[in-house]
């Protein structure tokens, strides 16, 4: 799991974002003036984004794609078969593990997690916001809406340390498959 901060500082636009962990945004609405005596009006345009506070800076964030309703909708072809691709998913690894059964991994993360001292918090569906629209809080499961083809749920955890943290949860041969992003099977 990284650190929110960590996420905020990658360059690669794919996977980081500099906007990860905000508090609160406020979009600065444009301004009209008018000055009734002269009949005069003037429009400041002002589509400024404000970025309030930040989110503890030592959450650390475990990031997943969730093969959902809307993503299946979005990928079925004719005959109703999601189709998945996974070259998709090339931008954050050469491999994919497809978790077939989530209930059995949240049960093994989440005792993982409190092995190593941590409460784990999720799954939570990532909520994605217009950066230039919206205003209002938000949370560690708020991303851009640049970021909705993730499909995105996220785990998380309070740590004080800003290192990466490992969770092993052991084999999961039994719920997952591995897949290379060549689309064939590694196990």
């Amino acid at each position: 799991m990284q650190s929110i901060e960590c996420y905020k500082k990658i360059e690669n636009p794919d996977i980081g974002d500099s906007a990860e962990g905000m508090d609160e945004i406020t979009q600065k609405p444009d301004i009209t003036l008018f000055i009734p005596k002269l009949n005069f009006e003037w429009k400041i345009k002002t589509a400024e984004t404000f970025a309030v506070g930040r989110c503890k800076p030592n959450l650390h964030i475990y990031c997943l794609t969730g093969i959902t309703d809307s993503y299946c909708q979005a990928k079925a072809n004719a005959n109703k078969q999601v189709l998945l691709n996974p070259c998709d998913f090339g931008k954050f690894g050469d491999t994919v593990c497809v978790i077939k059964s989530t209930a059995e991994f949240h049960k093994r993360f989440e005792k993982a997690c409190q092995s190593l001292g941590y409460k784990l918090v999720g799954p939570e569906k990532v909520i994605y916001y217009n950066y230039t629209d919206y205003s209002g809080v938000l949370s560690p499961i708020h991303k851009r809406d640049k970021y909705r083809h993730q499909e995105e749920f996220r785990y998380f955890v309070e740590s004080d340390d800003e290192n990466p943290i490992c969770v092993k949860l052991g084999s999961l041969d039994d719920i997952a498959d591995l897949y290379s992003i060549d689309g064939k099977s590694i196990i």
